[in-house]
């Protein structure tokens, strides 16, 4: 699975992490790579996948759950377990957005309400990320409730034109890729709180720009998802590729009329992919659909003929 900028042993099911370091030489990817939290997650997903196929690997690759952002929010619990008593009232404005991201799912879909709110936290908040399993000392609880109050005026003056309720913003919303004259919400983490599916803005200061109206228009991310599933059905083995890239294969400048200006990026917008053509027989069947269709059972399958040197 290619999506994170992970090296291959964190990325391949069933990899042996040490064995894969030896295997690849260090011009190609260097021995001491560590895994970012989007190849944790990766590898965490691959190794509970005991029989991948083309849904289960869809679904790996466009998962959207951001672990920081999970950690936060159990922290965030456990302080109101340990120092709710001893916490000053707040308004409803802050109870209304505790709530929404104590409640949240950890994931950054497109209608998520937690992802919105703690993006937003995220952008004035001095709190470090907490460790899995901490708990929010006191006057760490009193600062999150104080930079709610800032998130809460934000919301209010950033969409209460645009929806009933500025404190109810679905993530699509203000999360989203303008291409070919429109506009696709998209799902996916972002630069300060990552997931395996990626989609941010330009970085300011290792965060995302937002503009002044508190949208997010993205321009990087998850640019390429490749996944690649080897079966191993007698010999020849078999490849099956899938991918999708965002910003898609033409540019709207040279031929603005192009069904592939935005073809791919539908495409992922939906969480979907399409599959690869690799051998001559598919790319052919591409072209010309109706030839040789008895022989063309499958049309993202490659048979691989490996020869000895």
């Amino acid at each position: 699975m290619q999506s994170s900028n992970d090296a291959p042993w964190y990325a391949t099911s069933g990899a042996d992490a040490p064995a894969g370091r030896e295997g690849w030489p260090s011009e190609v990817v260097p021995a001491d790579l560590e895994a970012t939290p989007r190849g944790r997650r990766l590898s965490d997903l691959l190794a509970r996948t005991e029989c991948a196929d083309e849904r289960e690997l869809a679904r790996i690759a466009f998962d959207t759950l951001c672990p920081r952002g999970q950690d936060l929010r159990d922290a965030v619990e456990r302080g109101w377990d340990a120092h709710g008593d001893g916490l000053a009232a707040v308004s409803p404005d802050v109870r209304f957005l505790d709530r929404t991201l104590r409640t949240w799912d950890g994931r950054a879909d497109v209608g998520s309400e937690g992802m919105t709110v703690l993006f937003h936290l995220r952008r004035v908040t001095d709190l470090p990320w907490p460790v899995p399993g901490a708990t929010l000392a006191a006057s760490q609880m009193r600062a999150y409730l104080e930079d709610l109050a800032k998130v809460a005026a934000t919301m209010r003056a950033c969409y209460a034109d645009d929806v009933p309720d500025p404190l109810r913003v679905p993530w699509g919303m203000i999360h989203f890729l303008e291409r070919g004259g429109r506009r696709f919400p998209l799902a996916g983490g972002t630069i300060e709180i990552p997931a395996l599916l990626m989609a941010h803005a330009k970085s300011e200061g290792g965060r995302d720009r937002m503009t002044s109206d508190g949208l997010v228009p993205c321009v990087a991310g998850s640019s390429f998802v490749h996944g690649h599933l080897l079966e191993r059905e007698g010999r020849p083995g078999i490849v099956r590729d899938w991918a999708v890239t965002p910003v898609g294969q033409i540019d709207p400048a040279w031929w603005p009329r192009s069904p592939h200006v935005v073809d791919q990026t539908e495409l992922y917008a939906r969480g979907q992919w399409a599959p690869l053509r690799l051998s001559r027989q598919e790319v052919e069947m591409t072209l010309c659909p109706h030839a040789g269709r008895a022989d063309h059972e499958h049309p993202a399958r490659t048979t691989l003929r490996l020869r000895r040197p």
